[in-house]
């Protein structure tokens, strides 16, 4: 028989402080000191309930909790929210998939699903992200293409205002310092 996720205090008070997070915002160091009091199976099992919800805060939280976890082993379990609708959702794992080993080293189908939201996301939260994330992965000519394309293309303004066509231009830059050093 499995013991149902918050079938204790401990798990319930988790669930119930994760239940109040705001989308925005990260793992507070209290919640994360239970997770880990908890457990890395209760931990996995709450970040894969909530990453299959239908709500974006759960979601949200799910992601946050399986990249805690470990996130190296699962950005696998990220890469769907890049299909979301809400915005927030994608610029949140552009964000995650960017920090790891995996993009960094060029892992395909993450540089992928990277150039992918910099060139079609309608997002210019998302695409400004993207294009600050692949200036660090390693250069590959899709990479260097798909920067390219949105420095001389992607003149939309994000809340913060940036856009991506200037965000693509430092990336470059970045790329070709990084080459020049090698």
């Amino acid at each position: 028989m499995t013991v149902p996720v918050g079938s204790n205090e401990l798990e319930k008070e988790i669930l119930r402080l994760l239940e109040d997070l705001p989308l925005e915002v990260g793992i507070p160091e209290n919640v994360r000191q239970l997770l880990l009091q908890a457990g890395r199976p209760f931990a996995m099992k709450t970040a894969l309930a909530f990453l299959a919800s239908a709500d974006d805060k759960k979601k949200s939280a799910g992601a946050k909790i399986a990249m805690f976890v470990d996130a190296e082993e699962n950005v696998e379990l990220i890469l769907p929210l890049l299909d979301e609708t809400n915005t927030l959702l994608r610029w949140q794992a552009v964000d995650f998939i960017a920090r790891s080993r995996k993009f960094l080293e060029g892992g395909g189908v993450f540089v992928d699903c990277i150039i992918k939201a910099l060139l079609e996301d309608s997002s210019p939260e998302v695409r400004t992200e993207a294009a600050d994330a692949l200036g660090y992965c390693k250069a590959t000519p899709n990479v260097i293409l798909a920067l390219e394309h949105a420095r001389d293309h992607d003149f939309e303004f994000d809340r913060d205002g940036y856009r991506a066509s200037t965000i693509a231009k430092e990336s470059i830059k970045r790329i070709q310092e990084r080459q020049a050093d090698l």
